[in-house]
């Protein structure tokens, strides 16, 4: 069934601002307002993002982020369970990835200060390593991804071929393999991803797994 109009406003709403168009800008206490709608707004996208069980507004939702908000809507989004496989693409895509291609052999490679770019490195390699072992499932929401996809031409690490709709899925991605190791390094307890020898560290709680510090798994321990 088809989103209702209300519905879609809602979403515009908390994924873009729309709200403040509707704000009269000859309003009394105009900014007093503001804050405060301002305050309602992210916490209404913060239990939408956590509490969606459709799919189809999820994927409303990532077509209409405004990115400026930040990384982190965008995480809880592919986190959500209701997430879509071909939603999780589009944010992949809209991310900027070919810019981590061409910018950053490994996440060690990010200055420590650029969190930003450390959470988006984090997110790009959970879609990675979910799509690529069918964790999303087949996909029914639109493949307007398509529309998004742009390659680095001197990438630094390629990108899986079931990122762009190939049927390739199950294939790990080379920038998993460690030299360290010999082969593929072991995998992190909560973001199943390969992990490289300098992320390496034992799980706090069993002390038996292996558990990496990316913002995927942060949120997972209740840390972030």
């Amino acid at each position: 069934m088809p989103l209702s109009e209300e519905r879609l406003q809602f979403i515009s709403d908390i994924a873009n601002g729309t709200w403040v168009d509707r704000l009269p800008k000859d309003e009394p206490d105009r900014e007093e307002k503001f804050d405060r709608l301002d305050k309602e707004m992210d916490t209404a996208m913060e239990e939408f993002l956590r509490n969606s069980t459709s799919a189809e507004e999820l994927h409303e939702f990532a077509s209409r982020y405004n990115w400026d908000k930040g990384i982190h809507s965008m995480i809880d989004l592919i986190r959500n369970p209701s997430c879509d496989k071909n939603t999780a693409l589009l944010v992949f895509w809209l991310s900027g990835v070919d810019y981590y291609q061409e910018n950053y052999a490994t996440r060690n490679s990010i200055e420590e200060t650029s969190n930003d770019e450390i959470n988006t490195w984090d997110m790009i390699h959970y879609i990675i390593e979910k799509v690529a072992t069918g964790g999303y499932g087949e996909g029914s929401m639109p493949l307007d991804y398509k529309d998004d996809i742009y390659k680095s031409e001197n990438p630094l690490w390629e990108i899986p071929g079931c990122m762009s709709g190939e049927d390739s899925e199950n294939e790990v991605p080379d920038i998993y393999y460690d030299a360290d190791f010999g082969n593929y390094g072991p995998r992190c307890l909560f973001c199943n991803k390969e992990l490289e020898s300098l992320e390496i560290k034992q799980c706090p709680h069993c002390l038996k797994s292996f558990v990496c510090d990316c913002i995927i798994c942060r949120k997972e321990r209740g840390e972030a």
